[in-house]
């Protein structure tokens, strides 16, 4: 009996051991044009921000104008079923300090849409937005299944 249960525990072990290992964490660039002109709303197309195999993603848009201003620019997220039709899902907003970089993140529960896209950023300052950069980190939940 007892050498049944140390064969079976060094085949418990062995198997343990060649299970796949992964990252909990992905980071990724979502592409946008690098420059938004003073005082103007923009409808904008970046890549597709693919969350099918996550449960949470960061987005954090890092930019700079070229100039002074103080007054937010707003980021519109929307989210889609099939990457094709989206719809409203939130606004990040981001506070500019003149010609220091600024950045801003916003958490996002992705629940069962797969796709989500930024389809609009607002400049309302009298200095162009520049050095745009849109960083998307995505996660893992822990997920938890009933016994």
């Amino acid at each position: 009996m007892k050498k049944l249960r140390n064969l079976l525990g060094g085949l418990v072990l062995i198997l343990a051991a060649s299970l796949p290992v992964r990252a909990q964490f992905y980071g990724e660039t979502a592409s946008i044009t690098n420059f938004f002109a003073a005082t103007t709303t923009n409808t904008v197309t970046t890549a597709v921000i693919d969350v099918t195999r996550w449960d949470e993603f960061t987005i954090q848009p890092v930019f700079k104008l070229d100039g002074a201003g103080t007054t937010a620019c707003v980021f519109t997220l929307k989210k889609s079923v099939d990457g094709v039709n989206y719809v409203a899902d939130s606004t990040i907003s981001v506070t500019p300090a003149g010609t220091a970089t600024v950045s801003a993140a916003a958490s996002v529960t992705a629940g069962s849409f797969p796709y989500y896209q930024i389809t609009q950023v607002s400049n309302p300052n009298s200095a162009g937005m520049t050095n745009l950069v849109i960083n998307i980190g995505k996660k893992n939940a822990l997920k938890k299944y009933a016994p």
